[in-house]
């Protein structure tokens, strides 16, 4: 009776190994996923903040563009202004001129 029993031992003893070498394996295929979904994950979050990062600095571009195209009318303001007193100046002048040569 004692070696029956021994007997079933030992045959129900290498299901219990086996068992638990499939359960550690399964454990560290579920620990590699979980890994690997955690780098991923942590490399989509770098990509994200990445591309935050670059809207980020192409709104600070178009700011900037804006602020030139601001400077740019006002010179160009500031130049039609001139040239109108040139303008104005050189009537004047003009005038001035024919003014004398009459008297």
């Amino acid at each position: 009776m004692k070696r029956v029993f021994a007997l079933a031992l030992l045959l129900a003893m290498p299901d219990t190994v086996f068992a638990q070498t499939d359960a550690t394996t399964s454990q560290h295929k579920s620990s590699a996923r979980s890994s690997a979904a955690r780098s991923g994950s942590s490399e989509i979050q770098q990509l994200r903040d990445a591309v935050a990062e670059q809207k980020d600095a192409i709104a600070a571009q178009q700011q900037q563009i804006q602020q030139m195209q601001q400077q740019i009318q006002s010179r160009d303001q500031a130049i039609q202004t001139l040239q109108q007193r040139v303008d104005q100046a050189d009537a004047a002048a003009s005038q001035a001129q024919q003014t004398a040569r009459r008297h």
